[in-house]
């Protein structure tokens, strides 16, 4: 094996590594959310707020929501719905066509709310459209009203 074929094996290795801090959120069974947003500076303060309640990772489009998906398994999806590449319909349009994302709960939000993006919501089977911006408050209630 060469030293590059090494060090990539290793790399991979460690890329699912986690820190003991998430460790421990695991095994206590705190729930796991990921907001989809290219704002994502907006929700640093969120996840501070919500850190002791539920693990929040943040992605700016569909690769970086790719990779979290590939790792980690999730309780609730939060997709605004002017993401890069594809939109937060076309998001969730795609994992509600495979069978482990089916009851996976999905919220669409944005700033901009209408009827036309409120119908769209409905025919991509997300479980709610949100006025944005999320807040912790909104965060909350979801999670205490949803099966889980």
């Amino acid at each position: 094996m060469t030293d590059s074929t090494s060090h990539q094996n290793e790399n991979q290795e460690f890329e699912n590594i986690i820190s003991i801090d998430e460790y421990k959120k695991q095994s206590q069974n705190i729930p796991v959310v990921v907001i989809v947003s290219e704002e994502e500076v907006e929700y640093f303060s969120l996840k501070k707020k919500l850190e002791k309640k539920c693990t929040i990772h943040t992605a700016k489009d569909v690769l970086e929501l790719s990779s979290i998906l590939g790792a980690t398994s999730i309780d609730y999806l939060y997709l605004h719905t002017d993401v890069i590449w594809l939109d937060g319909f076309e998001i969730c349009a795609t994992l509600r066509s495979q069978e482990k994302f089916k009851t996976l709960p999905i919220f669409l939000f944005s700033g901009m709310t209408n009827q036309e993006k409120i119908l769209k919501s409905l025919d991509v089977r997300c479980n709610d459209f949100l006025q944005g911006p999320l807040t912790e408050d909104v965060i909350l209630k979801k999670m205490e009203n949803s099966d889980v």
